[in-house]
């Protein structure tokens, strides 16, 4: 069994941080016994980065069973759906 890890540069730049700034309180006490969490520009573009990624990944398998489904003869698209979109995308174009 192996195991693939992807390398993620936006990662690396959460290890290369000084330690100092891992001491910082990143949640603060705000009124009626709520906690907040703020979170750096980094953490959360890499949340970003893995989230796009998942998304790619289901659109991929997504078009894949399409086309499988289109080879196949078993596609059945919702006519009414694609006349809507149609007329959609002509009256936003003018």
């Amino acid at each position: 069994m192996s195991i693939k890890i992807n390398y993620d540069p936006k990662i690396q730049q959460l290890y290369d941080m000084p330690k100092q700034q891992g001491t910082e309180k990143s949640a603060k006490k705000v009124s009626g016994n709520m906690d907040q969490v703020n979170f750096s520009s980094t953490l959360q573009e890499a949340q970003q980065s893995h989230q796009s990624e998942l998304s790619n990944a289901q659109r991929i398998a997504k078009v894949q069973s399409l086309k499988e489904q289109i080879a196949s003869g078993e596609y059945n698209p919702d006519m009414q759906k694609v006349a809507s979109s149609l007329l959609k995308h002509i009256i936003e174009v003018k």
